[in-house]
């Protein structure tokens, strides 16, 4: 597994959500490495892991036991998209995954 502490560590999404006044729990992170989806995931955020880098093996090695609902892969940020929620209070995010992943 991932063993360079400071790299696994949630502080810098801790430190982004604080400086943006919301809570990491409400934060969605982006990462195409495994040691920053274990950083996400271990902040309390939900996390997709990008395909771009590292392989679907070494993403879901690093996603471990996420919670339900909790990590997602797609191929790239082609495959990702948002769109205001109904209510207009929020938005909603949209994985495309390829059928070959």
């Amino acid at each position: 597994m991932y063993n360079d502490s400071a790299r696994l560590s949630p502080d810098p999404y801790l430190e982004g959500a604080a400086r943006c006044g919301v809570r990491a729990t409400d934060c969605l992170v982006v990462e195409d490495a495994p040691a920053g989806v274990v950083s996400g995931l271990t902040a309390g955020s939900r996390v997709i892991g990008l395909l771009t880098t590292h392989s679907r093996e070494q993403m879901l090695e690093a996603s471990g036991s996420a919670p339900d609902g909790y990590f997602y892969l797609a191929q790239n940020l082609s495959s990702v998209s948002m769109v205001l929620a109904d209510n207009g209070l929020g938005v909603e995010i949209i994985v495309t995954l390829n059928q070959d992943m």
